[in-house]
């Protein structure tokens, strides 16, 4: 009977103390090639060039990932930031939502400054030009193109609040809390 030869098997996996040979090659920068010869002079093992391409993938996948732990972008910190940062926009979306609701039946074409001014509403004012606001606008923005024009709330022209369905986009944030692309805030955040 003759013996099949196997294909596809499993590759011979590494001991520790080769990859720990390996990997302190990679890190002082010496080539696959020259890695290949000292594994094979040194530690007298029969490998082939695509053992070390392979060990190199994944030891450059765990540097990055040490990498970005040590400067805090896997940080836990940083997800708890970004879950008050998501809860005060939620939050603030609801705010001006319930403001919105008070200039039905959204049939001026005047932006949302000149109402504001017209009626004393100094509240609303203070309340959509605040840093938070224009946060959420920013994130809005990102995620409904229709709002993209908008440099502040300011801008908003009344007859868009119904016609954009804000009150029900506001909402919605208001309820889920999820937010697309980065404002100021979250650019900070890796």
């Amino acid at each position: 009977m003759e013996e099949k030869k196997k294909r596809g098997g499993k590759k011979e996996e590494p001991t520790k103390i080769e990859l720990e040979f390996i990997h302190e090659r990679f890190a002082r920068g010496l080539t696959n090639r020259e890695i290949l010869e000292d594994i094979q002079d040194e530690l007298t093992l029969p490998r082939k060039l695509a053992f070390i391409v392979r060990r190199r993938k994944e030891f450059d996948v765990v540097k990055t990932v040490l990498t970005k732990q040590t400067e805090g972008t896997y940080d836990s910190d940083n997800i708890e930031n970004k879950k008050k940062h998501w809860q005060r926009l939620s939050d603030r979306a609801g705010e001006i939502m319930n403001y919105f609701k008070r200039y039905r039946p959204y049939t001026d074409d005047c932006p949302l400054i000149e109402y504001m001014v017209d009626g004393e509403d100094l509240e609303l004012d203070s309340l959509v030009d605040d840093y938070r606001s224009l946060c959420l606008l920013t994130h809005l923005k990102n995620e409904y193109s229709k709002l993209s024009g908008l440099k502040s709330w300011d801008d908003l022209p009344i007859n868009r609040i119904r016609e954009w369905d804000l009150i029900k986009i506001l909402g919605t944030k208001a309820e889920t809390g999820l937010f697309k692309g980065k404002c100021d805030i979250c650019k900070g955040w890796k």
